[in-house]
Order: structure tokens, then sequence, then C-alpha cells
């Protein structure tokens, strides 16, 4: 085995056991004075000492823009440079790769890459020449979970107070994401309204967050009242042990206004006769998509008489919700097929016996018809026990105030 071979075998392996970003530059950096110091002794036992010596060179770059561009605009010569790239293919998606995805590498003689290294938010790759290929090496990356908690107070919008805070977007939607059933951000904040979580990072040595999750939040607002609630299993829960979501939503679709409301006794629009409105009419352009408003099974789904397209969803604890009038329905729509909430069932229309674009919105507990207008919120589950205790210490971890 050369010198060379076996120096770089040496350094591949302190990059493998190695979980420092400074330890990882230094054997990099070593790495290339190797590659330098091989290169000018070649040089000199070769070279016609009229000409200049051949140039090492340091490059670096990340994937906002096309690898092959900036290779090229470092000179990298033709061979090499594809060589490398099919290399780099084989490891990852470059399609995927962003701009937060970097590289390092050094070109020797002839402008060939002599060492690629490649980081990704949780991978990293070190390649180096074989023949006329690039062989690589994955080098271990180092991942840890940090808690911190971030509080704050309503200036002019909750948006603004977090990312004050230094929370980025993808942690404040999903913290409004979580209180949408009990606290409305658009219409029920307040200046002055406190709010606070617990925030778990996972982060690799890389520099990059990996996975943010939320463990605890508060809100207590002059309108929007107290809310806490923690995670548990996924879910999240009071310290009552009531799961904070709603076993059905608001609404089945984003409406303009509400046409018709339920009634025992109402003037039909068409027939001109007074009888039951046993749902909810809201108006929405048609072509509007419709959601189940809760976890089910597709009971049935077809064309019903004067209801026009129709489908008919199963829920838990014995309910049932019909969606009416709708111009066609959600792709894969069959009989037996689980929904989650939210999810797809058709788009407004105005099939059957109807005067223009809407849905006819029903819901049934076990046969009997319900306003859901007025329907009382129903969680979609609860804990207890130990379980329970655990959730009331994550909120009780939580400042009550911004002192």
């Amino acid at each position: 085995m050369s010198d060379k071979k076996a120096i770089k075998e040496i350094i591949i392996r302190k990059l493998k056991s190695s979980t420092d970003r400074l330890l990882l530059e230094i054997f990099v950096l070593f790495l290339v004075v190797i590659s330098t110091v091989a290169v000018q002794i070649k040089y000199s036992l070769i070279a016609d000492p009229e000409q200049p010596e051949p140039v090492t060179q340091f490059s670096e770059g990340n994937f906002g823009e096309i690898l092959d561009v900036q290779l090229k605009r470092a000179g990298v010569e033709a061979k090499s440079r594809a060589a490398l790239e099919y290399a780099v293919s084989k490891k990852v998606n470059v399609r995927k790769l962003r701009q937060n995805d970097r590289f390092e590498f050094v070109t020797g003689p002839e402008q060939r890459i002599v060492v690629f290294l490649l980081e990704t938010a949780d991978r990293r790759f070190l390649f180096t020449p074989d023949e006329e290929k690039y062989k690589s090496e994955e080098i271990k990356v180092k991942v840890e979970k940090n808690s911190r908690i971030f509080k704050g107070t309503i200036k002019d919008s909750l948006w603004g107070s977090m990312s004050e805070a230094g929370l980025p977007p993808v942690v404040i939607m999903r913290f409004a994401d979580i209180f949408r059933w009990t606290v409305d951000f658009l219409t029920d904040t307040r200046e002055g309204d406190f709010w606070a979580a617990e925030i778990e990072e996972t982060a690799a040595d890389t520099g990059s967050v990996l996975e943010y999750r939320i463990m605890a939040l508060l809100y207590n607002g002059r309108a929007a009242g107290r809310n806490a609630v923690a995670m548990y299993g996924g879910d999240y829960y009071d310290s009552s042990g009531k799961g904070v979501k709603n076993m059905f939503l608001r609404a089945p679709l984003v409406y303009s206004r509400i046409s018709s409301h339920f009634s025992l006794k109402r003037m039909h629009p068409v027939k001109k006769v007074v009888r039951p409105h046993l749902g909810t009419d809201y108006a929405a352009p048609s072509g509007t998509p419709v959601s189940t408003v809760a976890d089910g099974v597709v009971k049935y789904y077809g064309k019903k008489g004067q209801n026009g397209n129709m489908v008919v969803m199963k829920h838990a604890q014995g309910y049932e919700t019909y969606y009416l009038h709708l111009s066609r329905f959600a792709k894969n729509m069959r009989a037996g097929k689980k929904l989650k909430q939210g999810e797809l069932v058709g788009y407004v229309g105005n099939t059957g016996i109807s005067t223009g674009p809407h849905l006819d919105f029903r819901i049934k507990l076990k046969g009997r018809a319900l306003n859901f207008e007025k329907m009382k919120r129903v969680s979609s589950g609860s804990i207890s026990g130990t379980a329970k205790k655990q959730v009331q210490e994550l909120i009780g971890r939580l400042p009550e105030n911004n002192q």
C-alpha cells in the first residue's frame, strides 16, 4: 500500500468517527494538504523546470445553482466533472438538493477533483478518485435534541410576536394549527395576549435543524381565554386529559355565507312548500373543495335523486355526515374508503334540486338529525393516569406571563 493511500484511509476512518464539525474541517484540510504535497512531489520529479508549478485550488458552493455550472466555473475538466456528478447522483437525489445543501472540493493537476465533500441537512459524503471514477465514503452525522422555552406578548399579531422571539414560520404555523379548534387567530387575538411554547429541536452537526416539535404550548388571551395543551403520543391534550382536537371541523369547506340554516319549518325555494330542512346550506362557488369534517369511512357515494351527487361518511360514536349537490367527487372515491379529517370528498355543485351552487351539509347521530351550527365541541379522545400526569407536568413548565 502506498503512503498516500495509507494516509487517505487513516483520514477516512477519522472522518467516520468524528462527531465534531471543527475536527471534520481540520481533517478535510489535512487531506487537501496531503494532496497538494503529493502533487508537488510528483511535479518535481517529472516536470520541466521552466514550466510553472501546477495549482491546487480549494472551492466551495451550494445547490442553489446547478452543480455542473459551478464546477465548470471553477475550471474542473470535463471527464472529472462527469465522473464526479455521476458518483454524486448514485448517493443523493440531486434534484431535491437545495441552497442549504453545500459542498467543498479541491482540484489538483489537470484540473481534476482530488477530494469532494458533500453535506446535506442530515448526511455527509466524501468523494475521492478511484482510477477514472470516484468512490464515496459516508461520514456519520451527529444528531442532538435540545428543548427551549419561548414566550412573548402579542403586539400586532401572533406571527409577528413569535417571529420576533426567533421562531421559524413552520413552528408558528404549527402552533396556530394545534389551537385551530379553540382559538381563531384571525379574530380572537388582542394586544397584550400572552403565549408560550416548549420547542424540542433535533439538530445535526452540519448546522441544520432537522425537526421542530412543540412539546407544550399556551395561549392566554382576553377574547380566547386560557388555552394550554401538551403532546402525548403524537396528539395534544389539556390538563384534564381531554384531546385538543375536535372530532369535527368547524365547516366542511371555505364558504362565503350560510344561505339556509337548520330548520324544522322552511319554505322550500323550489317546491314552494313548508318542510323541514335538516342541514346547513353553505353558499360557495361551483368547484370549491369539500372536505370530510371528521375521520371516517365512505358509506355511500353517487347520485341520489333530488340530493344530486352525494357522499355519506360514517364516523365513530354513531355519527354520519352527508354532503349533497356536489358537482363531482374526489378522485379514487369508493365505498369503504377511509378518509382522515380534512381530506377531500368532492366539489361544490348544483346537482339535484337546487337553486344555485352550494353545499347542503347534514349530520346525524344514531339516525337523529342534529343542528351542526349549534353542536357542542366533541373531543376526539382523552387520556388518564400516567399519560395525563405527563401532560400536566409539561404544561406546568410553561410560564404564565412574560415576566
